[in-house]
């Protein structure tokens, strides 16, 4: 018994010291891919260089106040955005902009760095250095309404310092593919 006790404590120390790297994520579901690389035709032609983050961590915040009525005018269900993501989502292919590998970020994530620099942001440099961008797009969890036919999305191109734009978008589904039918939020530092 004592042995086994043993046994179970090293290989939980192990599984701890693997951080990320052994980790199994979700994929995002081919509706969600298609929807992410429609909002990417969008944005392709900003004047940004950047490079696209492979994890989806978070969902869109209910609270934001045109959110309410949108909910009932497209059929979308307040409980969407109360869900919150119990898994990591793995962005796996877009047609515009490359994907950093998820060990890349877990590496940086893992790294000793220089965070002293205002100037500078750690995050920003490694990316530079990895990949030649100059910047990482960020998105969150997709909200699709009743129909499928509309959704809700939201990115973050973040380029450094008081550097990042996002949208929240409404998009609507077409033969042709997804379509932006409203910009709710536009941010920009």
């Amino acid at each position: 018994m004592k042995k086994n006790i043993i046994i179970l404590g090293l290989l939980l120390t192990q599984q701890g010291l693997l951080f990320g790297q052994y980790q199994k994520y979700h994929p995002v579901e081919n509706s969600e891919i298609e929807l992410i690389n429609d909002v990417c035709y969008n944005i392709k032609d900003s004047n940004s260089s950047f490079i696209i983050s492979p994890f989806i961590i978070s969902t869109i915040d209910y609270s934001f106040n045109d959110l309410k009525s949108i909910v009932k005018q497209y059929g979308f269900k307040k409980y969407q955005f109360n869900k919150k993501l119990s898994d990591t989502l793995l962005i796996t292919s877009n047609k515009y902009f490359n994907i950093i590998e998820p060990d890349s970020l877990i590496k940086y994530n893992n790294a000793q760095r220089d965070t002293s620099s205002l100037i500078t942001d750690p995050l920003i440099e490694y990316i530079k250095d990895k990949t030649d961008k100059n910047g990482i797009c960020f998105f969150k969890k997709a909200i699709f309404s009743n129909t499928n036919e509309y959704a809700i999305i939201e990115y973050r191109i973040y380029c450094g310092f008081l550097c990042s734009k996002g949208e929240m978008l409404i998009m609507r589904k077409t033969k042709g593919g997804w379509l932006k039918i409203k910009t709710l939020v536009t941010s920009i530092s």
